[in-house]
């Protein structure tokens, strides 16, 4: 009896603890390593529709269509993600911190963040910084970090690269600036959460999912999750 006790009350603390993962995916074309058929079924899809914003429970469906990247014509080897909404999600979601409704949002993009001026939204203030720079073959290599920052405490959320040759304006690793997607309070913590271009090449789409309510001590945001394809 003692035993059986013992699992019900494990078995109910298993049920009432929270799922940690979050999990993104944008709708469109993906190669085979970027997306698995297991990607089917119940998703949010954060929708922007004239002035609000709003997550809607959706039915996802990964289809294998042919990659143009492979020689063979008949091959199966792209995933095309379908979710039943109109208009195109921004972003779909997955995870217990998400709920069905209008959410708040300040901004959906792209807003791209200058070098050495701030993005302001809400409490929030963005913008891109010079970390470091080295020299190396006539060429300088730049290390630039985005800062969030709430009333007095900042974080660094992301770093970028660039180049330049010498004398010449600088050129971001993936030939544009950093953007954000949008900008608002999707967890409902009523604190700042953003999507951000985080995309490192000309040819990679990426962006990332930063939470406030996943946030470690002492910071504003986490990031939680990102959706990476590869052009063709």
């Amino acid at each position: 009896m003692r035993y059986f006790i013992l699992f019900l009350i494990i078995s109910i603390a298993a049920s009432l603890s929270p799922n940690p993962a979050i999990k993104v995916l944008r709708i469109g074309f993906h190669h085979q390593d970027e997306v698995g058929l297991g990607a089917r079924g119940t998703w949010h899809a954060l929708v922007v529709s004239g002035p609000e914003s709003y997550l809607k429970q959706v039915n996802v469906t990964v289809k294998a269509v042919n990659d143009p990247m492979d020689d063979d014509a008949n091959s199966l080897n792209g995933r095309e993600v379908i979710a039943d909404i109109t208009p195109d999600p921004i972003l779909l979601v997955r995870g217990d911190v998400f709920q069905s409704g209008n959410v708040d949002a300040l901004s959906w993009g792209p807003l791209e963040i200058p070098l050495g001026k701030t993005v302001t939204m809400g409490s929030a203030e963005f913008s891109l910084q010079i970390q470091d720079s080295t020299v190396e073959q006539r060429q300088r290599q730049y290390k630039f970090a985005v800062l969030l920052r709430v009333g007095g405490v900042e974080q660094v959320v992301a770093i970028y690269s660039a180049y330049s040759d010498v004398g010449a304006d600088f050129i971001p690793a993936a030939e544009r600036n950093p953007s954000l997607l949008w900008v608002g309070d999707l967890d409902g913590d009523e604190r700042v959460d953003f999507l951000l271009d985080t995309s490192d090449h000309y040819n990679v789409d990426e962006v990332t999912l930063f939470l406030s309510s996943r946030r470690s001590k002492g910071d504003l945001v986490k990031a939680v999750a990102f959706s990476r394809r590869v052009g063709c």
